[in-house]
């Protein structure tokens, strides 16, 4: 049999008929039969079996007893396993979670929770296997989630409900630290979404993307900001929308540190603007930074300014940062200054490995041009560092490639060198550790898109996209605090703790018995999984 699709614009469902032609001897025509079998999975794009009042018949749930006989598992009773979702209750809970969720979408508040436990728990975050993850866990919701209900569920997340959720976990988490900026990106296949666009991956996916950007404390590892981006933005291009948004969010007396992709002089001027303190490496080649790095390049690597700790040459120095405002009359600006400060490092294990690596880069684009076989993306950098001409000899070409040999020197100049810009006036080993901090959003985001399974967004419409970004922004705020205290724990038993999957391992074997009109009981407790959730501060299950 054949089949083909049709949507119900009404209802926004597309459904899928199964025909087949015949021969219609009376009316003496080709004639057809159809039959419904299902609807389209907006998510997954896969075909949802009907049985006729749009259920289905697999969410039954079965089991098979000790006679090898199929019964149906009375709704009375279940036993589930319930030791990783016991602990990230009480985290949610703790970190005053699942209150806001109350607080925010009190009719859907569990199902939120669940399918956040699911993605952090499960393989994958594809929600039509979430019937397998209900038949054997205990999760908040308690029953099953089908992939049309979640999508239903995504749908109908208000953006205002998530902009107070946001809003309100901040206040419970205040903390004067600062604000580590980022973006990631999300591949995916679909065609209906606006913002998935092909551009930089930092992971080299070629696949359309769309970007995601989050702010991360530094000392509390905490999430308290996220938004989705069109896949072809550049870093620096989002600063100043991120700068309105955190104003509309009212929090004042940010600092954020920020990668070199977010330099640039009006993102500075904008920060400056907004009083908002920064910390962010500049380009090498901006001329307040070659002009002081030439004055001072001579004393830095000396052992005053070297810390072993870190193994750097380092140094402060003040300069006047001059930027212009609006004034009250439209179109004219006044000219101001603020103290900034630039900490310049040298490292020369660092420049060796520079040195070497730029050699061979080289070497390879030299290979490229005396093959002939360039390289169309490597075009510039042809340019840039050879001469090529063709020598006739015996009537044959030889191609001669000179190196640019003065191009090359001013590359390799400052191999070894880096340079900080912050707006407080701190030392330059204190600027150093506050930017390495940094890398806490790319471990917690390598850990979401990693271990979870985040890589692939699996949504076909707007509005299912904005819900489940939310949803997964739950999932990482208590991943992001799992993490958290598992390097203190390390730190305190001097020795790596447990890896994401073996701690929910380690605990996800204790069971729950529930039964009707009795307390619920639970499995025998080791005392190693006592430990654990003593160790995340949550009494374990009684």
């Amino acid at each position: 049999m054949k089949t083909y699709k049709s949507h119900n614009k009404k209802y926004n469902i597309t459904y899928v008929y199964e025909y087949v032609n015949y021969w219609d001897k009376a009316k003496k025509q080709s004639r057809t039969k159809q039959k419904l079998i299902g609807r389209i999975d907006p998510v997954t794009g896969e075909v949802i079996p009907t049985d006729g009042r749009m259920r289905k018949a697999q969410e039954r749930k079965i089991e098979n007893n000790a006679a090898g006989k199929s019964i149906v598992m009375s709704p009375d009773y279940s036993r589930k396993y319930c030791g990783a979702t016991y602990l990230l209750d009480g985290i949610s809970n703790k970190l005053g979670v699942t209150n806001l969720l109350k607080q925010n979408f009190p009719d859907t508040y569990k199902q939120l929770l669940s399918i956040a436990y699911y993605i952090i728990l499960g393989k994958s975050n594809a929600l039509c296997n979430f019937d397998q993850f209900d038949h054997h866990t205990k999760h908040p919701y308690n029953q099953n989630i089908p992939s049309q209900r979640s999508s239903e569920l995504f749908i109908n997340i208000s953006q205002q409900a998530t902009f107070d959720f946001v809003k309100q976990f901040k206040t419970l988490h205040t903390e004067c630290e600062y604000w580590a900026y980022d973006t990631t990106s999300f591949s995916s296949f679909s065609e209906k979404l606006r913002q998935i666009k092909f551009g930089y991956n930092k992971e080299n996916d070629i696949i359309a993307q769309l970007n995601f950007a989050v702010v991360f404390g530094e000392k509390s590892n905490m999430p308290f900001y996220y938004r989705k981006l069109t896949g072809n933005v550049p870093d620096s291009k989002t600063v100043k929308i991120l700068i309105d948004e955190l104003n509309d969010y009212h929090f004042e007396k940010l600092k954020l540190v920020m990668d070199k992709g977010n330099f640039s002089v009006d993102n500075i001027n904008s920060l400056i603007e907004n009083q908002y303190d920064f910390l962010i490496p500049s380009k090498m080649q901006m001329k307040f930074v070659k002009n002081d790095l030439e004055t001072i390049k001579s004393e830095l690597p000396c052992f005053e300014n070297y810390n072993a700790h870190h193994n750097v040459y380092s140094k402060t120095t003040p300069i006047k940062w001059e930027y212009q405002v609006f004034t009250q009359e439209p179109d004219i600006k006044v000219k101001k200054d603020k103290n900034l400060y630039l900490h310049f490092y040298f490292n020369p294990e660092q420049k060796e490995k520079d040195m070497k690596k730029f050699n061979r880069k080289l070497d390879d684009l030299r290979q490229e041009l005396l093959s002939g076989e360039e390289q169309k993306q490597n075009k510039v950098e042809y340019n840039k560092y050879f001469n090529v001409s063709i020598l006739q000899i015996n009537d044959e070409e030889k191609i001669i490639v000179s190196p640019k040999e003065s191009v090359i020197k001013e590359a390799m100049k400052n191999f070894g060198y880096m340079v900080l810009l912050s707006s407080e006036n701190m030392d330059s080993i204190t600027a150093l550790e506050i930017y390495r901090n940094k890398d806490i959003v790319e471990k917690a985001i390598c850990t979401i898109k990693g271990t979870q399974g985040f890589r692939r967004l699996l949504v076909s419409n707007e509005k299912s996209l904005e819900g489940k970004m939310f949803v997964e922004y739950i999932a990482l705020i208590l991943l992001s605090h799992i993490k958290k205290q598992m390097e203190k724990l390390a730190l305190k038993y001097n020795k790596k703790y447990y890896t994401m999957q073996k701690l929910f391992s380690a605990i996800d074997s204790i069971e729950c018995f529930e039964c009707k009109n009795k307390k619920i009981r639970y499995s025998e407790i080791s005392e190693k999984q006592k430990i654990i959730f003593k160790d995340f501060e949550i009494n374990h299950p009684a």
